[in-house]
């Protein structure tokens, strides 16, 4: 991925389904935290990024060569990387298709979201979709 910004819902709602709001990234190292103390500041720089973020609605981040995903399950982590890989060639092709694409508002972000993930969910989330969702994803 290599993300220098947030891959944010480029005039498609989709990431919203998994992700509230933009795939966040992290800020870069310092030469001198990269220097001093890498592993422990490249927890800092990921805890100062989460600060005011529900690491369960934003299950993952982009760093600076790789996304980094979690999940309550091995195949939940999984499939959230194979969703951050899919969000990021979404808004790649966005960007290549139309440079000036904008987000989409945070209103129908909300909406999608907490359509699946609020108190009143609409749609539930099931094993079977997901799978067949990944699997779509990994054939395109």
């Amino acid at each position: 991925m290599g993300a220098v910004r947030p891959t944010d819902s480029l005039l498609w709602h989709h990431p919203a389904d998994y992700f509230r709001g933009e795939v966040p990234v992290t800020d870069p190292l310092t030469d001198k935290e990269i220097d001093s103390a890498y592993e422990r500041n490249t927890g800092e720089v990921i805890l100062r990024r989460f600060q005011d973020l529900d690491p369960m609605a934003q299950p993952g981040y982009g760093g600076k060569s790789w996304p980094v995903v979690w999940g309550k399950t091995a195949t939940e982590a999984a499939f959230n990387a194979t969703i951050v890989e899919y969000i990021a060639r979404l808004a790649y092709r966005t960007e290549l298709i139309n440079p000036k694409s904008h987000q989409v508002s945070a209103a129908l972000l909300r909406k999608h979201y907490e359509r699946k993930h609020g108190p009143k969910h609409i749609r539930p989330k099931t094993r079977l979709k997901k799978l067949s969702v990944s699997a779509e994803l990994q054939a395109n």
